[in-house]
């Protein structure tokens, strides 16, 4: 049996979002500067999983949950001049303190806490369809409210694996060659490809099959989709917007709220599935 690669290491990491793991105990760490960091961020994991049932599976969206019960905890420390001090930990006692209002913090602060709320929520939603129409509609819904984007689309592989399915509630389904175009290289390298404007000059990548759902595109956003390490399809965001005029691209925010999406979407997909299987053999 071949050795895991790399590649497949990096397709688990961003599976499970272990980016935002990392960030919410550097984060945690950095305001209390324990004695002890080893004993600290044991405290902290044992915390999270004493609020969990015996039925709960860890969620890629979790990371994010616990990143934004961090920054919270971190803008109600700040000073009148921002300036955040070494405080002791707020405890978390139970799962009610997810919805702790959003006090008034710095603008960057208040945006990014609101804009990972808003994640997941949608992610709730999207979780919460099991047919795979509801599903598609969910994602593209979430994906256009949370990063302003004119439109988006979502990519998936067909059953042979030759093209990948568009499916966008405005638009018709069209079929796209795998190793063709931007979500080509998307799909080929795992990785997101951001761009302000697909026709210029320095965009090396053909951008050819991005055109054919006859969207004026400018700006792009792709992520992949994975699902237990495999990409199944990429998540397009066309043309940002903002307070309803076209903007220059897509920035480092909505890089991470499209991968969220994405990661759910994900397993949704999957999901929705084996529902649709699971009903075919009842139905027999």
């Amino acid at each position: 049996m071949d050795s895991p690669s790399a590649e497949h290491g990096e397709n688990y990491l961003n599976s499970i979002n272990f980016r935002s793991l990392i960030e919410w105990l550097t984060a945690e760490t950095l305001l209390a500067r324990p004695d002890d960091p080893l004993q600290f961020t044991r405290a902290l994991i044992d915390e999270k999983m004493a609020q969990r049932t015996d039925h709960d599976l860890y969620q890629s969206q979790d990371a994010v949950m616990y990143l934004k019960q961090c920054y919270m905890s971190a803008s109600a420390f700040a000073n009148g001049q921002g300036r955040i001090g070494i405080q002791p930990r707020r405890s978390i006692k139970n799962k009610e303190s997810d919805k702790a209002p959003i006090e008034a913090q710095d603008g960057v602060t208040q945006q990014r806490l609101r804009s990972l709320e808003n994640a997941i929520t949608s992610c709730h939603r999207i979780a919460n369809s099991l047919m795979f129409p509801e599903v598609v509609s969910s994602v593209i819904i979430a994906g256009k409210a949370l990063l302003s984007a004119e439109h988006v689309i979502l990519y998936l592989y067909d059953e042979s694996l030759k093209c990948f399915l568009a499916q966008n509630s405005d638009l018709e389904v069209a079929h796209v060659p795998k190793d063709k175009g931007i979500i080509g290289a998307v799909a080929a390298s795992c990785k997101c490809i951001n761009l302000s404007n697909i026709y210029d000059d320095d965009n090396t990548l053909d951008a050819y099959y991005d055109r054919i759902a006859g969207i004026p595109a400018r700006s792009l956003l792709c992520v992949p989709i994975r699902e237990n390490g495999n990409v199944i399809g990429v998540l397009q965001a066309l043309n940002k917007c903002a307070n309803g005029k076209s903007s220059s691209r897509f920035d480092a925010l909505d890089e991470e709220l499209l991968g969220i999406v994405a990661a759910q979407a994900g397993i949704s997909v999957t999901n929705a599935h084996l529902y649709e299987i699971a009903r075919e053999e009842i139905a027999k």
